[in-house]
């Protein structure tokens, strides 16, 4: 886990080519509070090809890179599953110490081409764009979607393609990765 200030100070170099080959699974970017304040200001852009309509602002005011943290969605070394677990104990390959996070929430798991969430029966429910997880039922992915780990913490799910392009705040006319 890295705040993205220390991330992207990391990889700010990079061209786009040459991050989306460093980090090809997709990444988590959290917040530990859900503030709705901050995250009006944020802004996702789609179309029907689930591209980007126009430039994304860079990391500025409304987000305080300080408090917001960055995860590779990767399995940790020592884990013995093949999904990535999410909670607040420290056998999870994602820790999360916000308030309502149950020791063992959720789970990422690849699925084909992309990445399913299933809630792990919490107390506190996940949530997908606002709308809650049946316990136990994976839910399909999507590139910027908005995920809830109870009402307390807040993460967006980024392609490694779309997270260059959300900090440098390049052109959508950029071609895609892979076509």
């Amino acid at each position: 886990m890295a705040t993205i200030e220390k991330f992207w100070e990391e990889n700010d170099s990079l061209t786009l080519e040459a991050f989306v080959a460093r980090y090809q699974d997709p990444f988590l970017v959290i917040s530990e509070v859900n503030d709705s304040k901050r995250t009006q200001g944020s802004r996702f852009y789609t179309t029907d090809q689930g591209t980007l309509t126009e430039p994304l602002p860079k990391m500025q005011s409304p987000f305080n890179m300080e408090e917001r943290f960055i995860f590779p969605l990767q399995k940790a070394e020592s884990g013995a599953f093949s999904f990535i677990s999410v909670g607040r104990v420290a056998n999870n390959d994602i820790v999360l110490t916000g308030g309502g996070v149950s020791k063992m929430h959720a789970v990422f798991q690849k699925a084909g081409s992309g990445y399913t969430l299933m809630d792990s029966g919490s107390r506190n429910g996940t949530f997908i764009n606002g709308i809650k997880l049946e316990a136990q039922k994976p839910a399909l992915l999507r590139d910027r979607d908005l995920i809830s780990f109870s009402s307390q913490v807040s993460a967006r799910f980024f392609l490694s393609r779309t997270l260059y392009i959300w900090f440098k705040g390049q052109p959508a006319s950029s071609p895609r990765a892979g076509g």
